[in-house]
């Protein structure tokens, strides 16, 4: 069988929302002073990264926010960011991530800086960096730091073991399983 991006994608949603069911919507915290950095982050990755409601990055993010991402990928721009979050959910079209830690220090004055350890599942099932789907499974175990200020983040660094993940792709090493 041809891989096809859409259809791949498209069949593995119902596989992605399935378990514990559908995963809820978060609101997002409102901005009135004091923000509540946990409910933020939370509704960040719940909502955009888990639901695919890409929406949410215009209400979290500076349209001028800076990313510096695994082997040296750095850009400039929420159009930017946005495709870089697409290309990955392309080739990982199940992509579901784990929120585990969530460390934040700062005040509404100057700012907050956060620091989220995740963990993503998924299945290399379409095209792109990472050469041809494998339809191998893989975790991302993955640091992801901001800076807040007024309630929207300004910058992003994010870090993940890339050698890990193309050997899980490669079947090089096995996923462990949890």
């Amino acid at each position: 069988r041809v891989s096809d991006p859409i259809t791949d994608y498209i069949s593995s949603e119902p596989a992605r929302m399935t378990g514990q069911g559908k995963p809820p919507v978060l609101s997002l915290p409102p901005r009135d002073g004091h923000i509540d950095i946990r409910a933020l982050i939370e509704a960040l990755y719940q909502n955009a990264w888990n639901r695919r409601m890409l929406g949410t990055l215009d209400r979290i993010y500076r349209s001028n926010v800076e990313f510096h991402g695994p082997t040296d990928r750095h850009f400039t721009g929420l159009g930017r960011y946005r495709a870089f979050m697409l290309s990955l959910l392309a080739m990982f079209p199940d992509m579901a991530i784990e929120v585990e830690e969530t460390y934040w220090m700062g005040n509404p004055e100057e700012g907050y800086l956060t620091s989220v350890r995740w963990t993503a599942n998924a299945t290399h099932r379409g095209f792109g960096v990472y050469g041809e789907p494998t339809n191998r499974q893989v975790k991302i175990w993955g640091i992801t730091q901001h800076k807040i200020v007024d309630g929207y983040i300004g910058e992003e660094w994010m870090a993940f073991n890339e050698l890990d993940l193309m050997m899980q792709i490669l079947g090089a090493t096995r996923c462990p399983s949890d």
